[in-house]
Parts: C-alpha cells; structure tokens; sequence
C-alpha cells in the first residue's frame, strides 16, 4: 500500500521499556523470565520501594498501576537493566534469538523495494548499569555491550539479504558514539540512527547535528536524524521544531519525525496549520552532484539549493515541491542561467537536468519560490 503511493518504509524493531514484565513492549511476552532478579528488586525497584503486584503471566496487575511510574525513568531499575543485559550477552540464546528474529523479517522483506533499511533497534538502553555502572558514560555502552548484537544480528540479515541497509542505534544518552566500527564493518551500507529530544540531550540540537557529523566520518558511513518532537505542543515546542528543520537542514541532515497524537485539531478535524507545513515541506531528493548548501522558509514558501555540478552523472536534480505548500504554482530561478533544463512539471517534482553545456564543476543555483 504504502509502495504504490510513492512511500518508503524504514522497518523498525520499536520498543519502550522492552517488555510487558517491565510496563513496556518490544520483545515478545515469553522474552523476560521470572526469577531474573530477586523478590524484592523486581519492577520497578528502586522507583518504588514495593515491586509491582503482577498476575501469573508476571505482568503487573492492574495494568493501570503502569501509570503511576514515568516510563523513561523505568530504564534505571534493576529489573529492565538486567533485562538488557541479558539480552546483551546472549543469555539462554536470547542474542541469538534477536538475529534470528531480524533473519526472518529480512526474507520477507528482501524483495520490497520501498524499504529503505532495517532499524536494529529503538533506543537501546545502556545495559545492566546495576551490574557494571561505567556503562552510564556516554559512549561505552555502544562498543561494550551493543557492538556485538549489532554485528550478530547483521551477520544474519547478510546470509538472506546482502544489500538492504543496516541502520543501527547507540545509546539515547551518547554525546559522541563510542562504535568501534558499524555493523560487520561496511559503512557503505549501513547507517548511524539517532535520535534527538530535550531531555535526554542537554545542548542544542545543532550542536548534537555537529557530533553525529563527527561520528559518522569516523565511521565512515551515513547518519540520520530518526525521532524528534514532531507533534503539535505549545509555543515553545514548535519553535523548536522550526529551529530543528533550520538546523537540519543548514547540516545537510536527512530526518524522520516522531508523532503519536495530537495531529488533528480535534474540533474541526484538520491538521494543525503549524505543524501541517512542517509535513509539506520543499527539499530535493535527489542532486546531480554536491550539495553546497541547501534552506527552506515554510513562511515565504521559498527553497534554496546550491550544488556543484558533476558531468558524470546523467540523472536529474529532483526537487519534492508539495501542492499544499505551493497552492497556485512556483517560478524557478536558476544561476547560472541555462546550466539546467527543466522536464516536464508534475504535480510534485520538479526534474532539473544538466545542461549539455556544462562541461565542468559547475556551481549552480536553484531558487523555487511560491507564487
């Protein structure tokens, strides 16, 4: 479905608090085992001195008491850290089970050719920081701990697809990765998945922009901005969400938004006009050389593209120009004039082609402004 209207898919192993033992989802219900961890320090200990009452499947009991814990503070209990943990070091197979899990959903998605990578897995917690505390410094985590399940999970997506990318995860709280290299070592086909909210980030979203930059010429591969706030809040939150597409793209930093709710205004049942065009926004797909710089203003309706030209690639500059965001059309400049050709309009890309005149580098400007 999603594939016939033109819409890519990252497959993504999601969880929060990994499992239904732990007020959480992600694993499957068999995953957590009772006994891990003793009597008195199961979940959600030491948020609550008292562990919750649960029923014989150990999930607690009523499902209601889940709520009166904050979820994202449930990764320093006891219990859901030596859960991880376990995972982690390949406890009773569960390492391997993981793998297996990601070898299946890659044989069935091999042949799906909207499917832009396999997520490894949703903000994986550090480990059991009860057991070895170091794993709370940022960075450790990902070398210690997550490296080795990345690459075995890997290993076993490559026996059934070679080429789908790996996206893959290091800790919520990394200031810089501490990755000693991607997953089986290929950067050009992986990716560094990150994701950004305030808190856990303490700086700017710019300068966490800066950092993945960093991490990921290190590692030689590719990094994309996965979450971030992009449901509508109060004045504040959309401010910051306008800061984070400037700041993305003055980075050159492709991103997947979050949103659970409050999409729709719930009395007209329409989007919200402040965050509906933060949905519709201009940028170019695809680029016939070297992004210099690239901006777009969802006030004026006005995008801006600077690249330098390369004669070996034949394929087009695509520039995504919704229809709700240029409602009666666009004028296009570009400099130099004539350096590119433009194909037949459709109702949402714009196709440039180099000129047959450019015979070397050339660096091109494209203006797209709304009428």
């Amino acid at each position: 479905m999603a594939e016939d209207q033109g819409l890519y898919v990252l497959v993504d192993v999601h969880q929060d608090c990994l499992a239904r033992q732990f007020c959480g989802h992600g694993a499957p219900d068999w995953f957590a085992k009772k006994g891990w961890v003793s009597n008195g320090k199961m979940y959600p200990f030491p948020l609550k001195l008292s562990p919750f009452p649960v029923d014989e499947k150990g999930f607690p009991s009523p499902q209601s008491i889940c709520s009166t814990v904050d979820w994202s503070l449930s990764y320093t209990s006891v219990a859901l850290g030596n859960a991880f943990g376990r995972l982690y070091n390949n406890f009773d197979g569960l390492g391997d089970a993981f793998a297996a899990y990601w070898k299946r959903l890659a044989s069935q998605y091999v042949a799906t050719k909207n499917v832009v990578g396999y997520n490894l897995l949703n903000e994986p917690w550090v480990g059991d920081t009860w057991a070895d505390p170091t794993l709370l410094v940022p960075g450790v985590a990902d070398h210690k701990v997550m490296e080795g399940l990345w690459n075995r999970a890997t290993k076993q997506i490559r026996t059934v697809d070679n080429d789908t990318l790996i996206w893959f995860e290091g800790a919520t709280l990394d200031v810089l990765s501490g990755f000693n290299n991607v997953p089986l070592g290929d950067g050009s086909k992986s990716v560094h998945s990150f994701h950004y909210y305030s808190p856990p980030q303490l700086g700017s979203i710019s300068t966490t922009l800066d950092n993945r930059r960093k991490d990921n010429e290190r590692l030689k591969t590719a990094g994309v901005l996965t979450e971030l706030t992009f449901w509508m809040g109060d004045d504040k939150q959309m401010q910051g969400l306008s800061d984070a597409m400037s700041a993305t793209d003055a980075s050159l930093f492709s991103w997947i938004g979050w949103a659970y709710e409050n999409l729709y205004n719930g009395t007209s049942g329409q989007p919200y006009s402040d965050l509906a065009k933060h949905y519709s926004r201009a940028y170019p797909a695809a680029v016939a050389g070297s992004v210099k710089s690239f901006s777009f203003s969802g006030d004026s309706g006005t995008l801006k593209l600077q690249f330098t030209s390369d004669q070996d690639i034949q394929a087009p500059t695509e520039l995504i120009l919704p229809t709700p965001t240029f409602p009666n059309g666009y004028s296009v400049q570009v400099s130099p004039e004539g350096s590119l050709l433009q194909y037949v309009r459709d109702t949402r890309t714009l196709a440039l082609f180099t000129a047959t005149g450019v015979k070397h580098a050339t660096e091109i400007t494209v203006t797209v402004t709304r009428k």
